[in-house]
């Protein structure tokens, strides 16, 4: 086997593997944006409908102040 050959063989690996992998990935991101989007939408409903919600009278517990009463 010539360096060519190896070369060509090398590259038709290549491009073999670049059909096999490249259009699922490419799903996969695509996927991944259109949930992306799907969960910012998810979020901007949120905002919305918490502004609907009354005020706590209490404020919430400080978990990180060491208060042994919330380390359980």
């Amino acid at each position: 086997m010539t360096a060519t050959d190896y070369y060509l063989l090398l590259a038709i690996h290549g491009v073999t593997l670049a059909l096999l992998v490249v259009p699922p990935f490419v799903a996969f991101l695509r996927a991944c944006a259109a949930e992306s989007r799907a969960i910012q939408a998810a979020f901007r409903r949120a905002e919305q409908q918490s502004a609907n919600l009354p005020v706590l009278a209490v404020p919430p517990p400080d978990f990180e102040s060491g208060d042994p009463a919330w380390m359980n």
